[in-house]
């Protein structure tokens, strides 16, 4: 994927997480040198369809060690298809494929 949606900021490359916070607010968050740097985009969707949702970028927060250095408007938005869902025993989206237009594979995951 182009930009910091594939982990790389620079020539450096993190772990990427989309954190969700609610029906409609995620975050897509980069994670650099053991979590030391954090850079987080703010995003909003709204589902359009069967396989389709919307997506307006926010804002951009950057972090040193847990301290926030900067946050900044972010503009931008698409609509994201969903390509194949697998469900997870609870209902949930378990594993999703997603074009966006680059292809995402998304594993949910608990942090328990």
């Amino acid at each position: 994927a182009k930009g910091g949606s594939n982990g790389k900021v620079g020539p450096f490359v993190g772990a990427v997480s989309q954190i969700v916070l609610d029906e409609q607010n995620f975050i897509n968050q980069v994670s650099l040198f053991g979590g030391a740097v954090i850079v987080q985009l703010y995003a909003q969707r709204d589902i359009i369809g069967d396989n389709k949702i919307r997506v307006q970028f926010v804002e951009t927060v950057f972090k040193i060690f847990g301290k926030e250095v900067k946050r900044q408007p972010t503009k931008g938005a698409g609509v994201w298809e969903q390509v194949y869902v697998e469900r997870g025993q609870d209902g949930s989206a378990a594993l999703r494929v997603m074009r966006t237009p680059s292809l995402f594979i998304l594993r949910q995951r608990s942090d328990e």
